[in-house]
């Protein structure tokens, strides 16, 4: 017993095994850390992705349309469920509703991003001017806790409150324009939107656009052009205004730069869109790089002879002024003689002398369709009009087309009297109805005798005509500027940009009758709207990405 004793004593198998229990509290207590500190963390992340995808969701609301706040909110609340799966207190809502609670922030509205990124108490609220003026937001998850599984007792502690918040913006770009800029024709009318036009109240309104100079002080009706990496010669200008892709960087939508006056000779390039070649545009623009609207009717003729001259008065029989021009002396009925001749007309006031419209440059819509009818389409609408008195309205295609696309025909006010020009554009395109007719049968022209003709079809190239990946020749976009508020005086940086707009070319930019070459005259169309697949798919092209601040 005495030698079992001893033996027992000095025996050291199984020492270790004390040391492991008491060591296995440690481990379990260091792995119980671990995995809560795993839960924790990974609950964290999951409230911050909420958030971020709640705020970039809420920032594609941020159209400055009516409503725009509303729908963020509605889009930041919709679009996730905030089920948590490693929070052990239940799921709540993506976003707390509403904007604020005392002093816990939920939806916030700024207009500029360094409010946002302050997180100042500048923001928006969305019962004033929010829907304008939001382009930035910023939103806060509804917070969560997480109850602890192994730390320090099971389920006997839990984490405090962890939330999450993320603010974002929208951003756009303009791609494939030409790199033209307008000044804002409603710069100052809304003090609660500075940066507002609305183009849907331009609908089919003339605007007479005169090129800006470097140290005039600039304004609406005023034009320029801006940096869009495509060179700084007229060449390279020229080239991006008539291609039919036009070259260079997408230009941001919120900020762009001007650069100094070009020659008026870049216009000539627009020129090209109306089947009009200058000589010295062949190293720019031809028949195939720069083509023409495959509707090109204009106020001027050239001679039935087969020539290839497609300049315009330069050299050998090219497109010359017509016989009988469209000038009138007054905003009423026309007086004959009636144009032997005609094309798209400018609005009246802007026909009878380029400033005699109430705003200037910025015409009312009122153009002489009447005469337009009687003019070039003789077939359908014989009578002269001594009168403004309609009647082409009862063209049998043009009332179908009409129809068709939501005009009104009848009625004591049928909307088809303030058809624009583009729509009739499109609808002699459509009916068709662009036949050639001669401008007078015999026109003596230096020393000669020929035929005009009025060529409402391309006669120098194929006319390229619009689709689903090339939008009309006859339609460019221009950035829309606050050219006081922002100095445009020529060369000018990051200049904010109210809109992007699509406008109708109704002429050429020819110096004949009361116009001067280097001006251009356009018919508002619509603001601008997303288009193609990619930048290479469409020559108009409007991308809007919501992107995080913070």
């Amino acid at each position: 017993m005495r030698r079992s004793a001893r033996s027992l004593f000095r025996n050291t198998r199984g020492a270790v095994a004390p040391v492991v229990a008491l060591s296995l509290v440690g481990l379990l207590a260091a792995g119980g850390v671990a995995f809560d500190y795993a839960r924790l963390a990974s609950m964290d992340t999951e409230l911050q992705d909420a958030a971020d995808q709640a705020a970039l969701a809420a920032a594609t609301q941020l159209d400055r349309g009516s409503g725009a706040t509303i729908r963020a909110i509605a889009a930041a609340q919709s679009l996730l469920a905030n089920d948590s799966r490693f929070a052990n207190d239940g799921s709540g809502p993506a976003i707390l509703t509403g904007q604020t609670s005392g002093s816990v922030i939920r939806v916030h509205f700024y207009s500029t991003k360094s409010d946002a990124e302050n997180d100042t108490n500048a923001f928006l609220s969305t019962a004033t001017n929010a829907d304008a003026n939001a382009k930035f937001v910023r939103v806060e998850v509804t917070a969560k806790r997480a109850i602890y599984a192994l730390t320090p007792i099971a389920r006997a502690f839990a984490s405090g409150d962890i939330d999450a918040s993320a603010t974002a913006g929208l951003g756009s770009a303009i791609c494939k324009v030409p790199p033209l800029m307008m000044c804002n024709p409603d710069e100052g009318v809304d003090p609660n939107d500075p940066l507002n036009f609305n183009a849907n109240s331009y609908k089919g309104t003339g605007i007479k656009l005169v090129q800006g100079g470097s140290n005039s002080a600039w304004a609406p009706g005023n034009f320029g052009y801006l940096e869009s990496g495509t060179g700084n010669g007229a060449t390279a200008v020229e080239y991006a205004l008539g291609a039919n892709s036009p070259p260079g960087n997408c230009l941001s939508g919120d900020g762009v730069s001007t650069k100094p006056g070009q020659n008026t000779s870049v216009t000539d390039a627009i020129n090209t869109r109306f089947d009009i070649y200058e000589n010295g545009l062949t190293n720019a623009c031809s028949g195939s790089t720069c083509s023409p609207s495959n509707n090109v009717r204009k106020d001027v003729v050239r001679p039935n002879n087969g020539s290839t001259n497609f300049g315009y008065q330069t050299g050998q029989d090219p497109w010359d002024l017509p016989s009988v021009r469209y000038l009138p002396t007054g905003t009423g009925a026309y007086s004959p003689p009636y144009p032997t001749s005609m094309g798209m007309p400018r609005d009246k006031c802007h026909s009878v002398s380029p400033e005699s419209c109430t705003r200037g440059r910025i015409g009312d819509g009122n153009w002489d369709r009447d005469l337009y009818f009687f003019v070039n389409h003789k077939t359908e609408y014989p009578t002269a009009p001594a009168s403004p008195d309609g009647t082409w309205i009862t063209i049998p295609s043009l009332a179908t087309w009409a129809a068709a696309n939501g005009y009104t025909t009848t009625g004591l006010n049928p909307t088809i009297n303030n058809i624009t020009r583009y729509d009739v554009y499109k609808w002699e395109i459509s009916a068709p109805s662009l036949a050639s007719y001669i401008d007078k049968s015999v026109l003596a022209k230096s020393g000669k005798t020929t035929d005009y003709m009025n060529y409402p079809t391309p006669q120098a190239a194929t006319g390229l005509p619009a689709s689903a990946n090339q939008p009309d020749r006859r339609l460019i976009s221009m950035a829309v500027v606050n050219c006081t508020q922002q100095d445009v005086h020529g060369q000018s940086q990051n200049v904010l940009v109210a809109k992007w707009v699509e406008l109708f070319l109704v002429e050429p930019s020819l110096t004949r009758d009361r116009t001067v070459k280097g001006d251009i005259y356009v018919e508002v169309i619509r603001e601008t709207n997303a288009g193609g697949n990619a930048p290479t798919n469409a020559q108009v092209v409007k991308r809007d990405v919501p992107y995080l601040v913070r």
